[in-house]
């Protein structure tokens, strides 16, 4: 009987996991968009978008491998 074919690097192993954060951030990254365009304090639509960036940045991080 021949041996499972392992793949270590495959694209797909890097890009699922990092899904999760893409998503997240794109949903923080919307709402920092629509807390702008409907006037809202400064200072927290920046957290907002800080906080957007910070979870895109780990989701190219987890891809990147």
């Amino acid at each position: 009987m021949a041996a499972p074919l392992e793949l270590r690097n495959s694209p797909s192993g890097k890009i699922f996991p990092a899904l999760g954060p893409f998503l997240i951030g794109g949903v923080f990254g919307f709402g920092a968009l629509q807390g702008v365009a409907s006037g809202a304090d400064g200072g927290h639509v920046l957290w907002i978008a800080l906080l957007a960036a910070a979870c895109l940045g780990l989701g190219a991080f987890i891809a990147r491998g």
